[in-house]
């Protein structure tokens, strides 16, 4: 299982079919053993896989940040970084 630091937090990395999002992220807590989850949609590919990533990640650094700036943020750098 692979595992990243995202502002001090730990979260494991998973592929799951049963969402219907790209992603999605669960914040650390007690009640998950301090350990947060993000989630990628199995099959998600290339550049929509490298934007989902990004986007998670993002709200994993950033809590306090709003969806349209996680959403916009995390286009602009996918856009810029996969070029």
């Amino acid at each position: 299982m692979k595992y990243v630091t995202l502002d001090g937090g730990k979260y494991r990395i998973v592929e799951r079919s049963k969402t219907t999002n790209y992603g999605y992220i669960i914040y650390p807590s007690e009640k998950n053993k301090f350990i947060g989850t993000v989630g990628i949609r199995k099959g998600v590919t290339g550049k929509d896989e490298f934007d989902t990533y990004i986007h998670e990640f993002l709200h994993g650094c950033a809590r306090f940040a709003d969806e349209a700036w996680v959403h916009k943020t995390a286009n602009d750098i996918s856009n810029a970084l996969w070029e």
